[in-house]
């Protein structure tokens, strides 16, 4: 740590965040792959980063190699807090070339089997047409399953079901079009025999970006389309409302008696907000 670059004045982000979910009222943490980094390897093969970061740092692979001791430790000061981890994960909104590929769920496998106690989402499941643990294809409509982003967390779930490993599908825009949606499901069909109830999927909103869809408030609105999906995909109605509800109170960790549950409700009494607020 003595030997990193000096950035902003020193400040130390893992002080910022210990400060943001101790004193703020923060449930967890969201990070943004795209923005140029994995979850882990990142020393694994070249990797270009910006000029301005490879100069701070020396080169790529002294740049590399700092961001991987970062994440490490990042990840038990999570654990520590109990704060789970939101994370981008769809090939989109890069900062750079090929930037979006570092979001790929093959990435985020290790860390979650070295912590296997560590809260993680994966943002944006659903799209079924991303290529895992390659940066040489494009995203395609006809890739197999199996190779998918989201095929790589099925098989990841079905082999440690007790992973708490989730995927949200958020921004689920599929929905709005009658060809990606039957492709969709076809696809979710298949993801659920991995994942049998869909333990580990989270529904998610981004309302404002999904405002824009053609027919977004039409059919009973965008929760009640996803409802409607996940009938059809086989789910009955207590696995649905796991996916709608309960599946995130386990992501968040906000069962009775839980430390993230503690730390929220001392700041609750601290600022004088009702505990009910807190979902159960």
């Amino acid at each position: 740590a003595e030997n990193r670059p000096v950035r902003d004045g020193g400040w130390d982000p893992r002080a910022v965040l210990r400060d943001a979910l101790t004193n703020h009222g923060f449930i967890g943490v969201k990070l943004y792959p795209p923005m140029g980094y994995r979850a882990s390897g990142n020393t694994a093969g070249q990797q270009p980063f910006p000029p301005s970061v490879r100069n701070a740092f020396g080169d790529d692979e002294k740049t590399a190699a700092a961001l991987d001791t970062s994440l490490d430790e990042l990840w038990p000061l999570c654990l520590e807090l109990d704060a789970p981890i939101m994370a981008h994960a769809a090939n989109s909104n890069a900062a750079g070339r090929c930037f979006g590929r570092r979001a790929d769920p093959t990435y985020w496998l290790p860390v979650a089997l070295k912590h296997p106690q560590l809260r993680i989402m994966l943002a944006h499941f659903g799209r079924f047409r991303t290529p895992a643990g390659t940066a040489l294809v494009e995203d395609d409509d006809d890739i197999p399953f199996e190779q998918s982003w989201e095929g790589v967390i099925g098989k990841f779930v079905a082999d440690h079901p007790s992973s708490m490993l989730f995927a949200d599908i958020s921004f689920f825009s599929e929905l709005f079009r009658r060809r990606e949606r039957a492709r969709a499901l076809e696809r979710m069909k298949r993801y659920l025999k991995l994942d049998p109830g869909g333990r580990h999927v989270v529904f998610g909103g981004d309302w404002v970006v999904l405002g824009v869809a053609r027919d977004f408030v039409s059919g009973g609105g965008y929760a009640t389309r996803v409802k409607d999906f996940l009938a059809d995909a086989g789910l009955n109605d207590e696995q649905i409302d796991g996916v709608m509800y309960g599946n995130a109170v386990r992501f968040l960790g906000l069962d009775e008696g839980s430390k993230a549950r503690s730390r929220l409700l001392r700041f609750y009494a601290a600022n004088a907000l009702p505990p009910e607020r807190l979902p159960s």
